[in-house]
């Protein structure tokens, strides 16, 4: 077989903790299915039977999903979070600290917004099935607003994880290095 010239991926350094690397990819699933339902769902009339099932699993993960948000942050304050290797700028060292800290910020204001928005409307919010408890009183001014909250976070969110996705595969095609296995 033919060198190609290029060497091989470097190792992206250590590897977060166990704990940190399931939650990550239980949470990145979720994320995805929630703004795939969320986005499908807001496109049906309301009247489509499918939509109310789309919501109903949409706010079921949304749910699950602040609860594992709380989970990985106390995980995430006992373990120690491996150093990003030499290689990577001070620049990028930043930009990856503020994708972190704005992911951890939406993960919980995503939930937020959504159960702010569905109880001052009107609509329940239940866990698979079963109700989660009503802390505020109907106002549908306050539900417009949590609306708009939560539909700009949606973009934000997207936005933030493409960046995620496009500076890990820029690490491994242009710099050769595999920061993915950090976390796999």
């Amino acid at each position: 077989m033919k060198p190609s010239g290029r060497a091989a991926p470097q190792d992206g350094g250590e590897r977060y903790a166990i704990t940190i690397r399931y939650l990550h990819w239980i949470m990145a699933a979720l994320i995805l299915a929630m703004l795939f339902l969320g986005f499908i769902s807001a496109g049906l009339p309301k009247t489509e039977p499918a939509r109310h099932l789309y919501l109903g699993l949409h706010k079921s993960f949304g749910v699950t999903l602040l609860g594992l948000t709380v989970l990985r942050a106390i995980v995430k304050l006992v373990t120690v979070t491996p150093p990003l290797p030499s290689a990577i700028s001070s620049a990028e060292r930043i930009f990856a600290r503020a994708a972190h800290v704005g992911f951890y910020a939406l993960m919980f204001l995503m939930p937020v917004s959504g159960y702010v928005m569905s109880i001052s409307m009107g609509q329940p919010v239940r866990w698979f099935g079963l109700d989660v408890p009503r802390l505020l009183l109907e106002d549908r001014s306050r539900g417009m607003m949590a609306a708009n909250v939560h539909v700009t976070a949606a973009i934000i969110l997207l936005t933030v994880l493409a960046l995620h996705i496009g500076a890990v595969a820029w690490h491994y095609f242009f710099h050769r290095m595999n920061l993915l296995r950090r976390v796999v």
